[in-house]
């Protein structure tokens, strides 16, 4: 009974770090997507990102200490065997592999040392022929996955496929022990599969808590598409980009005087037809596009592998459709819609992501003040019944 109220309690302790070192981990994964540009955060944030699991592996292990049942530390060897197959499979890292295979041959030393005199036998070198082979499979697998990165943490039959060898490489590694009898060694398998499935299934509800945080935070909560947070990350990923790609910004001509006239309600429905209409129409093409919004009533399109015919082309279109937008308010009267936007190519020249913004919102104002209802691609005004459509 007290050996079975100490197995709870280090599994409850296991799966309470697991919950924490997976979310830290995510939460990292997502501060390093942010300090692309400094060397030294990125470097902490590795650094965290190694020792967290480790500093994992090393809590269960002093619990494993406690214990005076064998089963129990059996148990807690499983644990910890699926522990390092979960975090080899996430990280991907040399470092961590090195680590992780200096531990095991640690634990190989121990494990001989431990039972050496039962190498006299021939029973006992078997087992001792047998560790050695689980060990130096598993050192190469280790190896293998990081260099090939053929296999990453999610939940699914396939996943087994590497899952269930692997645990019993690690076992086949402490079969070197002599009271490990073929009972125990299935039965431990079982238990790894067992604990490596809880993690697997941990590590997709909290990647999908993250990703559904991802969204609400990059997301622009009155028409769905990406807000001005997207925007500026996905402009530094563009900005690294080595194909042609484009900045095209627009918004809504005289959209103050809608929400004067008509109210903010009307405003918002404005907002959300035209914000739908690109949207869709985005998504019927087959090109490489971006849709956000940045402002009241400003957006911007990111472009890239176009031409600046076809991105001239795409964005006639929109002008055009949303030109035809009929819009009614409660008294019957129609509102009129008309987008001014500003086009620009990405240069070898811009030095800063934000040059480019700056010349799209400058051609911007340009067409705005030569009209209204016109397109400007790189400081020349053109409207859209003058673009080439073939």
């Amino acid at each position: 009974m007290i050996d079975l109220f100490y197995l709870i309690t280090i599994q409850l302790t296991a799966v309470l770090i697991m919950i924490g070192t997976i979310a830290v981990n995510y939460g990292l994964k997502a501060l390093l997507n942010k300090a692309k540009d400094s060397f030294v955060m990125r470097r902490r944030l590795f650094w965290i990102r190694i020792i967290m699991p480790m500093a994992a592996i090393i809590i269960t292990m002093l619990n494993l200490f406690k214990m005076n049942s064998y089963w129990v530390q059996l148990e807690s060897i499983s644990i910890e065997v699926a522990m390092m197959l979960y975090f080899i499979m996430l990280l991907h890292d040399r470092i961590y592999v090195r680590i992780n295979n200096v531990i095991i041959v640690i634990s190989f030393i121990v494990a001989v040392f431990q039972n050496f005199d039962t190498f006299v036998t021939p029973q006992g070198q078997i087992r001792l022929f047998i560790s050695c082979v689980g060990l130096l499979s598993i050192i190469l697998i280790n190896i293998f996955t990081f260099f090939r990165q053929t296999f990453v943490t999610q939940w699914g039959p396939r996943s087994y496929i590497f899952i269930a060898p692997y645990l019993i490489l690690c076992w086949m590694m402490f079969t070197v022990d002599s009271r490990i009898t073929f009972g125990l060694f299935i039965s431990q398998v079982l238990s790894s599969i067992g604990y490596m499935t809880i993690f697997l299934l941990l590590d997709r509800l909290i990647r999908q808590q993250w990703q559904l945080l991802s969204r609400l935070t990059n997301t622009d909560f009155l028409t769905g598409i990406g807000n001005r947070r997207a925007f500026e990350a996905d402009l530094s990923v563009y900005h690294k980009k080595l194909v042609p790609w484009y900045l095209v910004m627009f918004d809504i001509d005289d959209f103050k005087k809608i929400n004067d006239q008509y109210g903010h309600a009307m405003g918002d429905a404005t907002l959300r037809m035209v914000s739908q209409i690109i949207n869709d129409h985005i998504h019927t093409l087959k090109v490489e596009a971006s849709f956000y919004r940045v402002g009241g009533e400003e957006f911007t399109l990111l472009f890239a592998n176009v031409s600046s015919q076809q991105v001239l082309t795409i964005i006639s279109d929109i002008q055009n459709m949303v030109n035809q937008l009929s819009i009614t308010n409660a008294n019957g009267e129609s509102i009129k819609v008309t987008l001014s936007i500003g086009i620009t190519q990405h240069d070898v020249t811009d030095t800063e992501e934000l040059a480019l913004y700056k010349r799209a919102d400058k051609y911007l104002y340009q067409a705005k003040k030569s009209g209204k209802n016109l397109i400007n691609y790189e400081g020349t005004n053109i409207s859209s019944k003058n673009v080439d459509w073939k």
